[in-house]
């Protein structure tokens, strides 16, 4: 399952469950569809807390909203991981790519949008 919010200028995804092929045209499009509902926002904040696997799929769900927040002077942070998805998003190499924060609330102050967030 995920779940979008708008914080301020920041979107907020948070997700559960494996994030893998059997999922991942379904997560594309949810975050697609909030990318293009907020055109000012210009960061996304994917809070991965209850995401217990990510492979290649997801990972590469990540790349690619990364990549269209990017083009228009954004980027995505990755929140909440546990141990097993930050292993596995290391050896995909998110963490070149995407900066990484160990809470949502750290990443929201990160990008500067934590003065109201009432996270789960």
């Amino acid at each position: 399952m995920i779940q979008c919010r708008l914080q301020g200028r920041t979107l907020v995804a948070s997700l559960d469950g494996e994030f893998d092929l059997n999922i991942a045209d379904e997560v594309r499009a949810v975050l697609d569809r909030a990318i293009d509902s907020a055109p000012d926002a210009r960061v996304m904040v994917v809070d991965l807390g209850a995401v217990s696997f990510i492979d290649s799929s997801g990972a590469g769900v990540l790349f690619g909203r990364h990549k269209r927040l990017v083009a228009r002077g954004g980027r995505l942070v990755i929140a909440n991981t546990s141990p097993q998805v930050a292993r596995a998003l290391k050896l995909l190499g998110a963490w070149q790519l995407i900066q990484v924060y160990d809470s949502v609330d750290r990443a929201l102050r990160g990008v500067g949008e934590a003065s109201s967030w009432r996270g789960k």
